[in-house]
């Protein structure tokens, strides 16, 4: 019978903190991208561009008025990439995780 060992928790968490700084870098990424590109088409102050774009981060609605069309078809665009980004943070972090949690049970259940 082959012994199959897993990582240590320590193991774990270090080998969990690149991909946790590469989805952090993405979100900041994406994040930047919005708040220029709202600053720039939308025309209002930076606090005010992150603040949108931030709340389009997590889901919510933007606060200020955007009138025109193309600045509305902007922050659309915006909010989709914001979105894909996050969800690709999500989805990379819990990989890792659920791979661990599938190795573990893998392991119980070849030692029973």
């Amino acid at each position: 019978m082959k012994l199959i060992k897993i990582l240590t928790f320590t193991n774990f968490i270090l080998r969990l903190i690149p991909y946790f700084l590469f989805s952090s870098l993405r979100s900041i990424f994406s994040l930047t991208i919005a708040t220029v590109g709202l600053f720039y088409f939308v025309l209002i102050s930076w606090i005010d561009v992150f603040f949108n774009a931030s709340l389009t981060l997590i889901g919510l609605v933007s606060v200020n008025e955007i009138s025109a069309n193309s600045q509305k078809l902007l922050a659309s665009v915006c909010a989709l990439c914001i979105a894909f980004a996050f969800l690709g943070t999500i989805a990379v972090i819990f990989a890792t995780v659920i791979q661990r949690l599938l190795n573990i049970l893998h392991i119980n259940e070849d030692e029973n």
